[in-house]
């Protein structure tokens, strides 16, 4: 059943990125993207392997947890960036954060149910504490990234 509710959760979370209209560059989704699976690679190397505080389908290697790292997590971080509300009073990003841990929480208890995830020292109670910042590292990334772009951009205009 959990690998069920994967693909389920990949054939979702892949049409809802697809079909949404895209508020971010395609380097940015792509730069983003990127570096959230790297945070989650290394985030899971120390947590899971170094501490086996948590795991995904069974204790040791399985291949299912990669479709999870590229195919559920980097959706959920572009739907979030790209409609993230940058032109909003604090209130209203504060409100959008929270609101995307929640639904974080939310699905992490449901992969927890259908044995996609497992716990051998975390608490749910944990991950409401970190999304929250994880949700701020991503948009700290963006602008690094929109940075960078803006650099860019103006020393190839000095260039010429």
């Amino acid at each position: 059943m959990s690998l069920s509710v994967l693909l389920l959760t990949i054939v979702v979370f892949l049409s809802i990125t697809f079909f949404m209209p895209k508020n971010l560059s395609y380097i940015e989704l792509y730069v983003t993207t990127a570096m959230s699976i790297i945070m989650q690679l290394i985030t899971d190397d120390i947590l899971e392997t170094n501490y086996h505080l948590y795991g995904y389908f069974h204790p040791g290697f399985e291949w299912e947890s990669y479709l999870i790292f590229f195919f559920v997590y980097p959706p959920i971080n572009m739907v979030f960036l790209n409609f993230y509300p940058f032109h909003s009073d604090v209130y209203r990003k504060l409100i959008y954060i929270l609101s995307f841990s929640a639904f974080s929480v939310a699905y992490e208890w449901l992969a927890v149910k259908v044995g996609i995830f497992y716990y051998t020292g975390w608490h749910l109670w944990y991950s409401a504490i970190a999304y929250p910042f994880i949700y701020v590292l991503l948009l700290l990334n963006l602008f690094i990234v929109r940075k960078i772009i803006f650099l860019s951009r103006k020393q190839d205009e000095d260039s010429l």
